[in-house]
């Protein structure tokens, strides 16, 4: 083999090593832009009635802004199950809360859904378990996004995998980035 044929053996080879290298690179860069300054505070609930459960959760949270309400027209639920949780990007986890702590925490309300630093919490994102290929099975389609961007977070549907479907409502972004847990 003459020395040119090897030259272009060798540039033959080493373009997919650089194509791989560089696909790495992009992706680990992608995902340390993914990273918000403030953690935020959800609560998964498995009730018959999630929606009650959602506006006792976010009477006590914000009583200023959503007053208990009562009437013929509620229909009460038993919120038992209902849990809150403040999620930590450090840890990449939610950790559990009472709604007293996560009070202490001062949530900015669940309609500012944009957090200062300019992310966003999907509650179905549209990524998939292989490359956009199928769709999650394993419940755990809650994402953080900024722009085009998404991460899938460490929150499932079925947190005590007794197969019991619990819905994820988002209420609010913390007022400090500090981590408080129990």
């Amino acid at each position: 083999m003459n020395k040119n044929n090897q030259i272009y053996l060798l540039i033959a080879l080493l373009i997919p090593v650089v194509m791989i290298i560089c696909t790495i690179f992009f992706i680990a860069l992608s995902k340390a832009k993914l990273h918000p300054q403030q953690n935020f505070i959800y609560m998964l609930t498995k009730d018959s009635n999630p929606y009650y459960c959602l506006q006792q959760s976010k009477a006590k949270l914000f009583p200023d802004t959503y007053p208990v309400k009562s009437g013929s027209d509620v229909k009460p639920a038993d919120c038992s199950s209902t849990k809150v949780y403040q999620y930590d990007f450090n840890q990449d986890k939610g950790l559990l809360l009472t709604l007293e702590a996560a009070s202490q925490l001062r949530p900015s309300l669940p309609s500012e859904a944009k957090s200062p630093d300019g992310f966003e919490i999907k509650s179905y994102c549209g990524t998939s378990t292989l490359s956009g290929w199928a769709p999650s099975r394993h419940g755990s389609d809650i994402c953080v996004t900024n722009g085009e961007q998404a991460k899938r977070l460490a929150i499932s549907h079925y947190p005590d995998n007794s197969g019991d479907y619990y819905y994820f409502y988002f209420l609010g972004w913390t007022q400090h980035g500090g981590n408080t847990h129990q």
